[in-house]
């Protein structure tokens, strides 16, 4: 079973496993499968998966294995959660969240994990307008004396140092984002150039923000990650039982 109730101003509260005390839960979207109190039985679910990650077009993978789970048990809800790698493991220690979806490496001495055969390229989003949007390319040089906005996990990225032959100190770094929507709001407002993953904002038609690929190619592989030792819900191993099922076809 479930619970996930919203409040005004999309906030989210979660119940406690002993159903003593709230923990309000602002701008996120999550849950655990806990017992509903009779005042909220008509919000009931049979099952219910949280799962966290970051922003990626790689996301579509697991849409696709929860609607398998979906078609076989349709009472089961699914509920994905935005954020960057810090928020996922966050809340993956805590608890709050029963897998989340990570980029680079992985602590095994803290979570099992999959391999997703899927890999997003960095690359520059910036304006139509910029001096840079009529390279093809961009390489690391051609940023070094550029307002950089980065999310605050490349802040602490040795690829980021390695990439740009420098510490990080020595960048010209303008602001930071957790999501790369608000960072591309930045960008349009003429802040600088966000360095970010690819097909995350749409840049197509009329948009007055463009993508640029990065040179040398820098991917970022992707895992399914989830606590040792972790008890899950019915809802939870199935949905981990077809991700397997799905990534060995």
């Amino acid at each position: 079973m479930g619970l996930l109730w919203n409040l005004e101003f999309y906030n989210i509260f979660l119940l406690s496993r002993e159903n003593r005390a709230f923990q309000g839960l602002p701008n996120l979207y999550t849950f655990r499968s806990l017992p509903f109190p009779d005042s909220l039985r008509k919000w009931k679910m049979n099952w219910a998966s949280s799962c966290l990650s970051g922003e990626t077009d790689g996301i579509r993978l697991l849409a696709k294995v929860a609607r398998k789970v979906q078609c076989q048990y349709p009472q089961v809800h699914f509920h994905i959660v935005s954020g960057d790698r810090v928020t996922v493991a966050e809340d993956m220690d805590k608890g709050l969240i029963d897998f989340g979806l990570l980029f680079g490496e992985i602590d095994v001495s803290k979570y099992e994990y999959m391999r997703i055969p899927y890999k997003d390229s960095f690359g520059v989003l910036m304006r139509r307008d910029s001096p840079l949007a009529g390279k093809k390319i961009i390489k690391p040089e051609d940023l070094l004396d550029k307002p950089l906005i980065l999310s605050r996990q490349m802040i602490y990225d040795s690829d980021l140092t390695a990439l740009f032959h420098c510490s990080v100190d020595k960048l010209n770094i303008a602001a930071t984002y957790n999501l790369l929507f608000n960072g591309s709001l930045m960008v349009d407002e003429g802040m600088g150039y966000a360095i970010c993953l690819d097909k995350i904002i749409n840049v197509s038609g009329e948009s007055s923000l463009c993508f640029r690929p990065l040179e040398p190619r820098t991917e970022a592989s992707m895992n399914l990650v989830w606590k040792k030792y972790q008890v899950f819900t019915k809802a939870s191993h199935k949905f981990l039982l077809m991700c397997r099922e799905v990534l060995e076809q």
